[in-house]
């Protein structure tokens, strides 16, 4: 049996409300729909997670997603400021 997990999907779209899921972990590599590309990993610290991200956002110069960033900026004291 295969692991299951809940995700929040935050769309770039700021209009369309955040949604939880529940994705089977052995999906994870087909998650190209929901993000609109290929799948790259954000390891968020505090609190811990793992945000799943276009990989391909930067290069094709594709939006910013602003939640998603303030996410990633609240997790990371690193970041912060």
């Amino acid at each position: 049996m295969s692991t299951v997990l809940t995700a929040v999907l935050i769309p770039v779209e700021t209009h369309r409300p955040v949604t939880a899921l529940r994705l089977d972990v052995d999906n994870l590599p087909f998650l190209w729909e929901d993000v609109g590309g290929p799948v790259e990993r954000v390891i968020l610290l505090q609190p811990a997670g793992t945000l799943y991200v276009n990989a391909w956002g930067v290069r094709f110069g594709l939006p910013v997603n602003p939640r998603a960033t303030l996410l990633a900026a609240a997790a990371n004291p690193v970041w912060r400021g």
